[in-house]
């Protein structure tokens, strides 16, 4: 009895002390609010990437044929590099996504089988049991809160969806390249805005999966 005492003790004093460092980190994460300041810093950094984009072409423009020639074959590799991003991150989080539910499956399983295991007399048992009865419904309340904080499911449906738009104007390269040649800066801008307009669409995705406010027109 003395010893069935001390081990509802110590899960007691196992569960205040994980439910007071989840109520210190929530506060610190409520007071911080880490998530909107790193949203918003990612979609400035988005909009300065696109802005440096422009220039790139529109400097290139300013110094001849030669150096626009330069220019527009980096704004390919611009292009390449945004499919290539998308494409890695939609996969990323599709796999996260079931690592999740796989998670998540295991959790209620372990739950199912304390409860299973909580007819039996054994001590070691009895104690296993309290212990996943402190654990588990909390881990799986982790579980469920990260998913919904990183959109995985969302943001991969979102990425594939921009993937496949910007790999249709990626198709039509060569009215680009034959702008460039003709030195056009204005058909090469026309076509760069089309990419622009996509990817701005993504981030507006990005913003809206995250409850942040939609990006606003491209900074001049």
């Amino acid at each position: 009895q003395l010893a069935k005492s001390s081990v509802e003790t110590a899960l007691v004093l196992l569960q205040a002390l994980c439910l007071g460092v989840a109520g210190y980190c929530a506060h610190l994460l409520g007071a911080r609010e880490p998530g909107r300041r790193w949203i918003e810093h990612r979609l400035k950094a988005e909009d300065g990437r696109q802005r440096m984009a422009r220039l790139v072409l529109t400097i290139g423009h300013e110094k001849g044929p030669d150096v626009f020639r330069n220019a527009g074959d980096w704004f390919i590799v611009f292009i390449d590099d945004q499919l290539h991003h998308l494409e890695g991150s939609a996969e990323r989080r599709d796999r996260a996504r079931g690592s999740l539910a796989s998670v998540g499956a295991l959790l209620a399983s372990l739950m199912a089988l304390t409860a299973a295991l909580a007819s039996l007399s054994q001590q070691w048992v009895i104690v296993l049991v309290a212990f996943a009865g402190v654990c588990a419904p909390a881990l799986i309340a982790a579980v469920k809160s990260w998913g919904e904080a990183t959109a995985d499911a969302q943001r991969a449906e979102l990425h594939a969806a921009t993937w496949s738009s910007l790999n249709q104007i990626r198709r039509d390269v060569a009215a680009f390249r034959a702008a460039v040649e003709a030195h056009d800066l204005d058909a090469s801008l026309a076509y760069a805005d089309k990419v622009f307009a996509v990817l701005r669409q993504d981030h507006a995705g990005f913003a809206a999966v995250h409850g942040a406010p939609s990006p606003g027109p491209p900074s001049a």
